[in-house]
């Protein structure tokens, strides 16, 4: 069985021209309540705003780093030979 993974991409509440790859739990984003706000988390636990973004159009946003690493460990799992 093999599993696709879709980057989404989205904008940090803290850091708004940071950019963070949206965690999901059963296909719905992860979300939390962040000082009464309700929020959505990244896959590195940003509070994010929700709305999806396109890197290659928003060249002006900074991707965090510690998402494009989980990104590049996942795709090094889904590319390892398991047989």
């Amino acid at each position: 069985m093999t599993t696709t993974f879709v980057a989404r991409w989205q904008r940090g509440v803290v850091r708004p021209q940071r950019i963070h790859v949206q965690e999901t739990q059963d296909g719905l984003p992860r979300v939390a309540n962040a000082l009464g706000k309700i929020v959505n988390l990244a896959v590195c636990r940003a509070w994010t705003t929700g709305e999806l973004l396109d890197p290659a159009e928003h060249t002006t946003f900074e991707r965090c780093e510690f998402c494009v690493q989980i990104l590049n460990d996942l795709r090094l799992v889904q590319g390892a030979d398991h047989g």
